[in-house]
């Protein structure tokens, strides 16, 4: 118990720290205080319209795809598994590139992010159906060989529509490398409603998520509806993911890293660790998307860059790390 509030204090210290950070530096470091609408207007313009949408649009995608990670290790019972897994985030970047190709506008500022989760739901159905074609006994080894099967041809659809595009060709590279620039409060509040259905769907079924942690026959026992929780907490994973890409492009490592760095922090103690995932994975995102726009400033690089470049070494710290402390 002291150990698991030692954690949550230090999380939510680190998460504050690297928000005020994040607002304050950049290509122009703006002071602090125009936070609170005093100095420089041109600051409080740049921290208000510019800086603050961007670093909160970060904090919710990383909470949504480090929670969506952390949901697919454990209904997988697979500690590799995450979006990218399956082919949902293969899925919703055509959802989102098809939009963007055809420029189509139907539903407003959410017409991104229900192209996105349309794409991933497809294919996750598409995925689903597929390895219960193939394999009779639903293993789970089969369902994440047909997820990296679709998300290798998805990604050769993306591709075809990159080489098929003429004036869309730079928004649409500029997205697929992931970035949070620019954005303004229109895409956090278009992001918001989707963030708050997947939430809330793994705050309704937490308590059955943990359960199927020791096996699906097991948490049968323990009375648990085994296919009602499965189904809710995908479509909480495609919608969770479905929208992040939409809103930020490709951004892979932290649905991956972020859940096995909480598990290590917690001595790999089960339950209770999904609020931690949320917060690091917001904390991990805003931390990288500083450090895009710091580095070589003015000039940026693409976010889904730098988690790559982050995440890739940590991950495979988090992987030598668990394989020798398992022999």
């Amino acid at each position: 118990m002291k150990r698991r509030v030692v954690l949550y204090t230090l999380s939510l210290f680190s998460f504050v720290v690297t928000l005020f950070v994040s607002v304050a530096y950049g290509s122009a470091n703006v002071p602090i205080e125009a936070l609170f609408g005093q100095g420089e207007q041109k600051y409080v313009y740049i921290l208000w319209t510019v800086r603050l949408p961007r670093v909160v649009l970060a904090a919710l995608v990383g909470m949504a795809l480090a929670l969506s990670g952390a949901v697919m290790q454990r209904l997988l019972q697979n500690p590799l598994a995450d979006p990218y897994t399956l082919g949902i985030s293969s899925g919703a970047s055509v959802g989102a590139v098809v939009v963007l190709f055809a420029s189509l506008t139907t539903f407003g500022s959410w017409t991104l992010p229900i192209g996105a989760i349309l794409g991933a739901f497809i294919t996750f159905l598409f995925v689903v159906s597929f390895s219960r074609w193939i394999d009779a006994n639903h293993s789970v080894v089969t369902l994440v060989l047909t997820g990296v099967m679709t998300s290798t041809f998805l990604s050769a659809i993306v591709s075809l529509l990159l080489a098929r595009s003429h004036e869309e060709l730079r928004s649409i590279l500029h997205w697929l490398m992931g970035s949070v620039a620019m954005k303004g409060w229109s895409y956090t509040f278009a992001f918001l409603p989707f963030l708050f259905v997947g939430i809330g769907l793994i705050i309704v079924e937490h308590r059955a998520l943990y359960a199927m942690s020791s096996g699906e026959k097991e948490a049968h026992f323990l009375g648990v509806s085994v296919r009602r929780t499965k189904r809710r907490l995908f479509i909480a994973t495609i919608c969770l993911t479905g929208a992040a890409v939409a809103m930020s492009g490709m951004i892979g490592f932290v649905g991956l890293v972020v859940p096995h760095m909480t598990r290590l922090m917690m001595n790999r103690s089960f339950g209770g660790e999904l609020p931690l995932v949320a917060i690091g994975g917001a904390t991990f995102l805003m931390m990288t998307d500083t450090i895009a726009r710091t580095i070589v400033r003015p000039e940026e690089l693409p976010l889904g860059v730098v988690t790559a470049l982050v995440g890739a070494p940590l991950f495979g710290y988090l992987l030598v790390r668990t394989m020798k402390g398992g022999r």
